[in-house]
């Protein structure tokens, strides 16, 4: 019997053939398995974006610890250029009170 895919489809003692058991021609098995797969579907996009979400957190966070080390790094240079210039001075007031 030729079924509504063009294939030759043999019915067997269960009655209906093969194909309409599997789902093939869309019954309620083949319904249900599109249909969990839709939802996984659905399910892995939900998670897609909820990771996405957590990596531009993640991002932002590193971002603002970044801009943080880099301002305390400027104020230790500045903090170390300054104590190195007093102590230059203080060197060179030595050396004149000496000489």
């Amino acid at each position: 019997m030729a079924s509504p895919c063009g294939t030759t489809c043999w019915s067997d003692e269960g009655g209906g053939t093969a194909h309409e058991r599997s789902g093939v021609h869309g019954g309620r098995a083949g319904d249900r398995l599109l249909e969990e797969i839709r939802d996984l579907q659905r399910e892995q996009g939900r998670r897609s974006a909820d990771a996405l979400r957590g990596q531009q957190e993640s991002i932002g966070l590193q971002q603002t610890a970044l801009r943080r080390v880099r301002m305390i790094l400027a104020f230790a240079s500045a903090a170390l250029v300054l104590a190195i210039g007093m102590l230059v001075l203080l060197v060179l007031r030595v050396l004149t009170r000496l000489g």
